[in-house]
C-alpha cells in the first residue's frame, strides 16, 4: 500500500505492515477467544448447530492454507472485554449491586447471546464476530462460510434467521400494541373512575349527613352490585336502630330500594306462603327487615 507523494510520512518499508500481517496478527489474537467461548457455549448446548458447524470449517480451512486470504475480528456492541483489551493489560470493569463499588478483574463474567426468540435455551449465536476474506487477484479464499462452495447453504441458512427474526418481530409488535391497548385502557377506566368519583362527590354535597354517610358506605361495599355485602349480617339491623331513633326518609328509601332489588315482594308481603303446605316464601330475616322498613315508612 503506498500513498502517493506522502512516502516521507510512511514508516521505513521493513517496519510497515503489510495485509497477511494483518491477518496473522487477527488471527493470532482472536481465534483463541473464538474458539475459547465456542468450547464454553457448547458445553451449555447454546450454539446454533449451524453457525458452529460453519465456524468450525472456517478454522479448519485456516488451517490448512499457510497464508489464510481471510482473518477473523470481533466488532461492536456485547463483544465482550477481553475483544477489545491487550492481553497482559487487561483490567475488567464488573459492575456489582446498587451502592456497592464496582469490582476489577481479568476476564468478563457475562457472554451475551443471539437468540431466536426470548425464550430460547439453544441455537443462540455470540455478538460480533465477523469472518473478513481478503480481495485478491487469486479470487475467493474458501475460507469464510460465504464462500462459493457455501453460498446455498448460507442462504437457506440466512432466509431462516430472517424469518425467525420477522417472527419476533411480528410477536414484539404484538406485545407492544397490547401494552399500549391495556394502558388506553387503564387510562381510560382512570379518567372514568375520577369522573365517577367527581360525581359522587356532587352528589353528598345535597345530602343530609346520614344519607351521606349511607351513601359512601354503599359505594365503598359496592352494594349497588353486591348482594352479600348489602346482607351481611347486623349491617342492614344496624342501620335500621338508628333509624327507629332519628327517622330520615332519604335514607329509608334508599335501604327499601336495595332490599327491594334483592328480595323483590317480601315488602309487599312479608308472610307470602306457598305450596300446599303454605311454607313461607321468605326466610326469617328477610321477613323481619321488610316488616321493619315498612314500619320505619310508615312514620315518614
Amino acid at each position: 500500500m503506498t500513498l502517493a507523494g506522502h512516502e516521507e510520512k510512511l514508516p521505513a518499508k521493513d517496519l510497515r505492515w503489510d495485509i497477511q500481517d494483518i491477518a496473522n496478527a487477527c488471527i493470532a489474537f482472536y481465534r483463541p477467544l473464538l474458539e475459547a467461548e465456542m468450547e464454553l457455549l457448547d458445553k451449555q448446548g447454546y450454539l446454533d448447530s449451524f453457525w458452529q458447524a460453519k465456524i468450525n470449517q472456517s478454522l479448519r480451512n485456516m488451517d490448512i492454507q499457510k497464508n489464510p486470504k481471510a482473518f477473523i475480528l470481533r466488532l461492536d456492541r456485547h463483544s465482550g472485554a477481553e475483544a477489545m483489551t491487550l492481553n497482559g493489560v487487561r483490567n475488567v470493569k464488573i459492575m456489582q449491586g446498587k451502592n456497592e463499588k464496582p469490582k476489577y478483574e481479568k476476564e468478563s463474567k457475562t457472554v451475551w447471546l443471539a437468540a431466536p426468540d426470548k425464550d430460547a435455551r439453544t441455537g443462540m449465536i455470540p455478538f460480533g464476530w465477523v469472518l473478513v476474506n481478503v480481495d485478491s487477484a487469486e479470487g475467493d479464499s474458501g475460507i469464510g462460510i460465504g464462500s462459493a462452495s457455501n453460498t446455498h447453504e448460507l442462504r437457506s441458512w440466512r432466509a431462516k434467521t430472517a424469518a425467525k427474526i420477522a417472527g419476533i418481530k411480528t410477536e414484539h409488535e404484538k406485545r407492544i400494541a397490547a401494552q399500549r391497548a391495556h394502558k388506553e385502557r387503564e387510562q381510560r377506566e382512570e379518567q372514568e373512575n375520577a369522573k365517577r368519583k367527581q360525581i359522587f362527590e356532587e352528589k353528598l354535597q345535597s345530602l343530609t349527613p346520614l344519607s351521606r354517610e349511607l351513601e359512601t358506605q354503599i359505594e365503598h361495599e359496592k352494594w349497588e352490585t353486591d348482594k352479600n355485602a348489602f346482607w351481611t349480617s347486623g349491617i342492614i339491623e344496624s342501620w335500621l336502630t338508628r333509624l327507629e331513633e332519628g327517622p330520615d326518609a332519604s335514607v329509608i328509601e334508599r335501604l327499601s330500594s336495595l332490599f327491594d332489588r334483592y328480595f323483590p315482594g317480601a315488602r309487599k308481603d312479608p308472610d307470602k306462603t306457598q305450596g300446599k303446605k303454605q311454607k313461607p316464601v321468605f326466610g326469617d330475616r328477610v321477613r323481619q327487615v321488610a316488616k321493619a322498613l315498612n314500619a320505619l315508612r310508615g312514620k315518614i
